[in-house]
């Protein structure tokens, strides 16, 4: 039972994921307010200016936008990890009581 129940929230926690990377309109504004990073954040982690990132989001909207998805898919990796983790403790606290 405990297994299955996993299985089905993991299911839950993997849709959500999917939906808001993979099937997700590109919102700029919304993508870098979630990950709380600021431009000059991103230029810092990618190795680049901040004016090559502000070109890129310019004249190559296409490439800005997958490198911002990048980051979304990083942050929804991570908060997926801490849910498996909470879902693991909890069916560990429920198999303690029984």
């Amino acid at each position: 039972m405990d297994y299955f129940l996993n299985y089905i929230i993991l299911d839950v926690i993997f849709t959500e994921f999917l939906l808001k990377v993979v099937f997700c309109k590109f919102n700029q504004k919304t993508m870098t307010e979630d990950m709380k990073l600021t431009q000059q954040d991103i230029a810092r982690i990618l190795g680049i200016d901040t004016k090559t990132l502000y070109n890129w989001r310019k004249r190559k909207p296409e490439l800005y936008k997958k490198v911002m998805q990048g980051f979304a898919l990083e942050k929804a990796v991570e908060e997926a990890r801490l849910h498996y983790e909470n879902l693991k403790s909890i069916s560990e606290s429920i198999k303690k009581k029984d």
